[in-house]
């Protein structure tokens, strides 16, 4: 069954593994086949194909994400999906009580982005505990002390057999404690697509017995790699290829009875030779010895990965589970949508929930006159590009012909910064309003200023990712043509700078333009912003090409649109490419005309 919430993603709970997602395809300078290509780890950031959490329980459970019920059911035969969207960083929390006449509780779990798993049942990402705590669900509860989710059984295994909806590799994890009646479960959703370090060849300075450098990537916890020094040993991980990754999970330590603290640093190389710095794991004082870390670093293009001591203090160390992953991305969705909100108080049976269902036909109302308020949060601080609200007052007893408003945003929900004053007269009210003005925060506030005494509403609160800009757009002014245009809608002005002039087709698909950087670069990213005609199709799609001075065209990935986000911009991140021309062109406009209002491409 599917409650469906949105089109901008898909979360399935449990272990399996789609074949293809993250990795890159042999041959066409390894450039993506379609949908496999940019959206399963690497690619585009912003198209929101859907991302879905299938589940099941032995028993009846609670879903959260970022501290917000989803959903609950007690059907454990019938896997459940729902709809949301989700980023690296958002935490999925589930609470599981056991159904009558089982002899344990358990969670059968996958979760999808853009359709390829980014959790799974591994014991470096699950963690379960039977112990109650308020705040359990929300993101910034603490879980390092919560021990790793168990293993049980396949789909399909005994006792249960086949859920369908989920895949049969996938997993049931619980507790230890087979006893317990109700268990609590939450994972962090480190990145889209999967570990690319798992089981790819691995080295090292030197091993300790058998704990070999193969541990450090098989995905257990309990298996490791242990060094045979101290300071400057490293564990290495070669991924094959070059790899797009931007988060990673590691699970390390030293032996504590030499010092109280350690450090140590995650490096990456294209070649093995010459390695740059990543991520810093320093351990402050510790009584265990082991820690997880799961940090966000600038994305890189690397082949060979390395965890290497810095400071062990004469000691050896050890590397339980280093996992590498490409981060999920923000641009153009609609941050809020979903998401955790508060308020001041609702009145005619609304609630704030309607103000961020994507939804503008429903709205919250306030129970208070002028300065009623909801807050949404994002989850972790997020680059913000844009904010749209649907808002008004209650006209009807004709106080007052204008209103007023304010956004407020804020980073710790403590300190809160003002975005925009917005005004309504009795002829405007309810009319949507874009705020186009940058800016960085995990909390945004609505809040009524004066509403002439009477009760507000808020139809739709979106707050939209911003998208990476390049440093030097190297498409900038350069020569383009294109197969056709429409009018004055000349191909200069898709590499103009400008987001508000653009290229005009004419024609529908099979329409290109091509830009001639002027010489070869290594190029790795691409930001476009295209739109199609929606009164032909539901969605649309375009390729991002690239060729050298003297070569044929390659993919570098694909770009797709759906009505929610025609128009928006689009990132594209793919391997680096040395190139001189190229091409935007259309695959499936479903023969309507389409528009490029700014197309940018520069090296990662």
């Amino acid at each position: 069954m599917k409650r469906s919430w949105s089109s901008v993603g898909t979360l399935m709970f449990g272990a399996g593994l789609m074949v293809g997602c993250g990795a890159v395809e042999e041959g066409a300078g390894g450039a993506r086949t379609p949908l496999a290509q940019v959206e399963q780890g690497l690619g585009v950031e912003s198209v929101g194909w859907g991302d879905t959490l299938t589940l099941s329980a032995n028993g009846s459970y609670e879903l959260y994400l970022d501290g917000a019920l989803l959903g609950r059911d007690a059907r454990w035969q019938e896997a459940e999906t729902y709809s949301a969207q989700v980023n690296a960083g958002d935490v999925i929390a589930v609470k599981v009580e056991r159904g009558a006449g089982s002899t344990w509780s358990g969670l059968l779990a996958d979760i999808q982005v853009d359709g390829c798993p980014v959790l799974s049942t591994e014991r470096l990402s699950w963690r379960c505990t039977s112990t109650y705590l308020p705040g359990w669900e929300t993101v910034d509860f603490k879980d390092d002390t919560w021990p790793a989710a168990v293993e049980r059984t396949t789909n399909g295994g005994s006792p249960w057999g086949q859920v369908a909806g989920i895949g049969s590799a996938t997993k049931w994890i619980g507790l230890a404690d087979s006893a317990a009646t109700t268990f609590y479960c939450r994972a962090l959703v480190l990145g889209c697509g999967p570990d690319e370090a798992r089981g790819k060849p691995a080295s090292s300075s030197g091993s300790g017995g058998l704990d070999t450098p193969d541990k450090a990537f098989d995905g257990d916890v309990n298996t490791r790699w242990t060094s045979s020094a101290s300071t400057g040993s490293w564990v290495q991980v070669d991924l094959g290829r070059q790899t797009l990754i931007g988060r990673a999970a590691a699970s390390w330590g030293w032996d504590t009875r030499f010092a109280t603290s350690a450090s140590s640093v995650l490096e990456g190389s294209t070649d093995g030779v010459v390695w740059k710095q990543l991520a810093d794991f320093s351990q402050p004082s510790s009584t265990i010895g082991t820690r997880l870390f799961r940090p966000i670093f600038p994305r890189a293009a690397v082949r060979y990965v390395r965890l290497r001591g810095t400071q062990w203090n004469g000691a050896t160390g050890f590397v339980n589970d280093l996992q590498l992953f490409y981060p999920c991305s923000q641009c153009g969705e609609d941050q809020a949508f979903k998401r955790r909100v508060t308020t001041s108080g609702s009145s005619n049976g609304t609630t704030a929930e309607l103000a961020v269902d994507g939804d503008p036909t429903t709205s919250w109302e306030s129970d208070r006159d002028n300065d009623g308020w909801v807050q949404v949060d994002l989850g972790q601080p997020l680059n913000i590009e844009r904010v749209d609200v649907k808002w008004g007052w209650d006209i009807s007893g004709q106080v007052g012909t204008t209103a007023s408003s304010v956004i407020k945003y804020s980073t710790d929900g403590l300190t809160y910064q003002t975005l925009e004053t917005l005004t309504h007269d009795t002829e405007t009210s309810g009319d949507p309003q874009t705020l186009l003005k940058p800016f960085s925060a995990r909390y945004v506030l609505f809040q009524g200023l004066n509403w002439n005494n009477r009760w507000g509403y808020l139809d739709d609160l979106k707050v939209i990712g911003a998208c990476q800009t390049c440093d030097t757009n190297l498409a900038l002014g350069k020569p383009v043509t294109a197969s056709s245009s429409w009018s004055s809608e000349y191909p200069s002005l898709a590499v103009d700078g400008l987001f508000n002039t653009y290229w005009g087709t004419g024609i529908s698909t099979g329409a290109w333009l091509e830009v001639d950087l002027g010489q070869e670069y290594p190029v790795a990213y691409a930001l476009a912003a295209w739109n199609w005609d929606p009164n032909y199709g539901d969605d649309a799609e375009s390729v991002l090409e690239g060729r050298s001075t003297n070569g044929t065209w390659k993919p570098l990935g694909n770009f797709r649109h759906t009505d929610a986000t025609n128009w928006r911009k689009q990132g594209l991140f793919f391997l680096p490419e040395t190139v001189r021309y190229v091409r935007f062109r259309a695959t499936r406009w479903n023969n309507g005309w389409g528009n490029v209002s700014e197309l940018q491409v520069c090296t990662l």
